[in-house]
């Protein structure tokens, strides 16, 4: 089956370009990028793919976290600085 596409002119000056740098012709080039272009899922594709997920544990929120990590970092600053002017 074959089937005509009509390219902008800037867009067809691109494509022989490359065509004529891989040393291919044009159609094998066109050809090429199709099968490239439509072995990537679509968008579509993919949000139903991500509606058959299972849901994901939310756990703590991003406050509870990134609070959890500062009062971490205190205690462990605060440990420091205790062993520093422990050596004075």
């Amino acid at each position: 089956m074959s089937t005509a596409i009509l390219l902008p002119p800037e867009l067809d000056e691109r494509v022989r370009s490359r065509a004529e740098q891989e040393g291919i012709p044009v159609i094998e080039y066109v050809v090429r990028e199709m099968e490239k272009a439509t072995s990537i899922p679509s968008e579509q594709d993919l949000w139903e793919r991500l509606k058959q997920l299972p849901p994901v544990p939310m756990g703590e929120s991003g406050a509870e976290l990134v609070r959890a990590a500062r009062e971490e970092r205190m205690k462990y600053l605060d440990e420091l600085f205790d062993d520093i002017r422990d050596r004075r």
